[in-house]
């Protein structure tokens, strides 16, 4: 398994990357809470499929990284998102997400 972390509003956010023989198996979790929110499934050749908790938006990081990594290694890939702060707005939202692209470029270039 690799690891990659980075900061948002003082909270560590972290991908865990496992090779599987046919895909990739990811979780990324974070902030004030880990948890699941949010499960994608991307196909090698792009088809999404997500399962989204009730009041969850976690589906905005795990879509963007099961895309991603299934384009960049034509495998399928599985991502299992959990990224919770306590009563944040549209600023501290756009910040958690700006971190969470920059989390995938690390991922996409080390994995």
């Amino acid at each position: 398994m690799q690891v990659f972390e980075t900061e948002a509003l003082g909270q560590t956010i972290r991908a865990e990357i496992t090779r599987l023989d046919a895909g990739l198996d990811v979780g990324v979790y974070g902030g004030q809470r880990t948890h699941v929110g949010a499960v994608t499934l991307a196909e090698a050749d792009g088809r999404c499929r997500t399962l989204l908790r009730e009041g969850h938006r976690d589906d905005a990081v795990s879509e963007r990284f099961a895309a991603a990594l299934a384009a960049r290694f034509g495998v399928p890939v599985c991502v299992r998102c959990g990224i919770h702060y306590d009563g944040i707005g549209k600023a501290k939202i756009a910040a958690i997400l700006a971190a969470c692209e920059k989390l995938l470029e690390q991922v996409l270039e080390g994995a």
